[in-house]
Formats: structure tokens, C-alpha cells, sequence
């Protein structure tokens, strides 16, 4: 993005600021939208209509979240985020024996943050967001690759080819990089 002339604003991740604040995986990372988005209008002086948003896993979930609730970013790419997080940690689908093992760890996301882990829902998001577009990035064996309710409701669609997560840039990086700067530019860069 940068070398393609874009401007790019990477915030901190709160477990490292000074001083830190807990990790949320997006709940309370997306409502640090608003002050990013008025730096960028206010002080950058950049119009509304040309701001984007990219994130990958937790900051997929984020950039969705927190695009949610900003309507003054125009286009989200969102790459191996999760649907709900409460269904990612406790599957709904998954045998007895799993739930039941993983219902300390909903108690103790819920416990430690405070929130409830199936408030966390990028993927109910889409509806906020629409009509602005959304491209959605998965690997072909990632969990998300196959949600297709939830990809319907996105503008732009990409199963990488045996992608997994984490790997989906190194499966072919030009497709990639190009899939992504055609998806701002047809978004954000016209009149």
C-alpha cells in the first residue's frame, strides 16, 4: 500500500501502549476508530471518502467492528477474522466433549475482560457496514472460508488456494498485493 502512494496509519496494539490496556481481540480495539478516523480528517486532512481500513485475524475483526460503528471509513479488507468469538473459542458444532472443555475458557475471557466473548461479532458487522464495500480474504483451510451467509453479505470475496492462516500473502504475494490495491483503488480513489 505504501509503495502503491497510499498513506497508512498503524496504531498500537494496547497491550503495548504506555500504559497498556487489555487485548480484546476487536471489541474494545474498535472503538479507538472514532479518534483514528478524526486524526486522519482533522489533522491529516484527508477526506472521508478515501479512508480504508485493513486488518488481518484479530485486526480483521477490529477493522469490521470498528467500521461498524465509523462511517467515515469507506472500505474494509478483512483477512481471517472470525465470525464470533464466542463460537470460536466454544464451537456450537463441535462434539460434546469439546464444549464442555471449552466452557472455562468462555468464563475466563468473560471474567478477565469483562466481556462476553459471543458479543464479539465482526461477522453481524457486514449488516452495519453495508453498503460500503467489504472484501473478506480466507484460506482455503481456514474456518471462515466455507461461511457462505456470511461471505454473501461481503462485496469481494478470496479463497486463497490452500491457504491457512497466516500463509494466505505467501501462497502468491502479487495476487495478493494486487487483489487488495484494485479493491482501494476502485473504492477509494473515485470521484
Amino acid at each position: 500500500l505504501h509503495a502503491a502512494g497510499y498513506a497508512l496509519l498503524i496504531p498500537e496494539m494496547r497491550p503495548c501502549a504506555t500504559p497498556p490496556a487489555p487485548q480484546t481481540v476487536g471489541y474494545l480495539e474498535a472503538r479507538d476508530f472514532p479518534v483514528l478516523v478524526d486524526y486522519l480528517v482533522a489533522e491529516q486532512g484527508i477526506m472521508p471518502q478515501r479512508i480504508g481500513a485493513l486488518g488481518w485475524s484479530m485486526g480483521g475483526a477490529t477493522v469490521l467492528l470498528g467500521a461498524a460503528h465509523e462511517p467515515r471509513v469507506a472500505a474494509v479488507v478483512a483477512e481471517g477474522n472470525y465470525r464470533n468469538y464466542g463460537d470460536l473459542i466454544r464451537p456450537p458444532d463441535a462434539p460434546l466433549a469439546r464444549r464442555w472443555l471449552a466452557a472455562p475458557l468462555v468464563w475466563l475471557f468473560h471474567s478477565s475482560t469483562g466481556i462476553d466473548p459471543y458479543h464479539i461479532a465482526p461477522g453481524d458487522a457486514l449488516h452495519q457496514i453495508a453498503p460500503r464495500p467489504v472484501f473478506l480474504i480466507y484460506g482455503a483451510h481456514e474456518p471462515g472460508a466455507s461461511a457462505g451467509d456470511y461471505l454473501a453479505r461481503a462485496a469481494e470475496v478470496w479463497i486463497v488456494p490452500e491457504g491457512t492462516h497466516g500463509s494466505n500473502y505467501a501462497r502468491n504475494p502479487e495476487a495478493y498485493a494486487g487483489r487488495i490495491l484494485d479493491f482501494f483503488a476502485g473504492h477509494l480513489l473515485t470521484p
